[in-house]
């Protein structure tokens, strides 16, 4: 019997005004983050690919970024992340 299987691992970001919840889809991880200025424009959460996350975050990491920005526009849009000199856009 031939079994499908998810290639592709992926995250979902809940968003309110106390933060974000990033939880990794088909475990029971969790993280939580704080936010400092949260703009309501309808998008509760986000799904989006793990590695793609990953790859933004860590060039930041290796830049020695000290405070990141994330900006979601809606939950089939890109997602920007930045330093306020670097850019980096992915996908969900």
């Amino acid at each position: 019997m031939a079994k499908a299987t998810k290639t592709n691992k992926s995250a979902t970001i809940r968003m309110n005004k106390e933060g974000f919840e990033v939880e990794l889809d088909g475990t029971e991880v969790k993280m939580k983050a704080p936010c400092e200025l949260y703009e309501f424009q309808g998008v509760k959460y986000i799904v989006f690919s793990i590695e793609y996350m990953r790859d933004a975050l860590e060039v930041h990491q290796r830049l020695g970024t000290k405070k990141l920005f994330i900006q979601i526009t809606g939950s089939h849009r890109q997602m920007l992340l930045t330093d306020n000199e670097q850019k980096q856009l992915f996908y969900p």
